[in-house]
């Protein structure tokens, strides 16, 4: 029995010494990764840049009342007694005064200047 568990021992040994590599040569995936090319990084030149522009639609016009129910993304509303422009089909056609409630992405607006519809975009430029 001690014989067995003797050679058992050696032999295990043997095989794991014998599982290394020669000397001076490194094993075959640190080769391919000393070999693969490195490639450099470098981050785009044009960045990119949000238009800060406050935009919104007006979705109820009372042309009576001179008055008009502006809508704006989440998040956004414009200010009470801000200016903003009326836009139709890329021309500008009318002025608007915030003037308020607000409620939700919906706020009222006076009809300062021009024209305005349903539909319109609204912005603060």
């Amino acid at each position: 029995m001690r014989w067995v568990l003797s050679c058992g021992l050696s032999l295990g040994l043997g095989l794991l010494t014998g599982c290394a590599t020669a000397p001076g040569r490194a094993p075959a995936s640190a080769r391919e990764a000393s070999a693969a090319p490195v490639l450099a990084v470098t981050p785009p030149k044009e960045s990119l840049v949000l238009d800060p522009t406050l935009t919104g639609r007006v979705v109820r016009f009372n042309p009576v009342a001179r008055y008009a129910i502006l809508q704006f993304p989440a998040g956004l509303m414009a200010a009470n007694d801000q200016q903003l422009f009326v836009y139709r089909d890329g021309k500008r056609v009318g002025e608007l005064k915030v003037s308020g409630p607000s409620r939700d992405d919906r706020t009222a607006a006076d009809l300062t200047e021009g024209d305005c519809q349903t539909g319109d975009e609204v912005r603060d430029r």
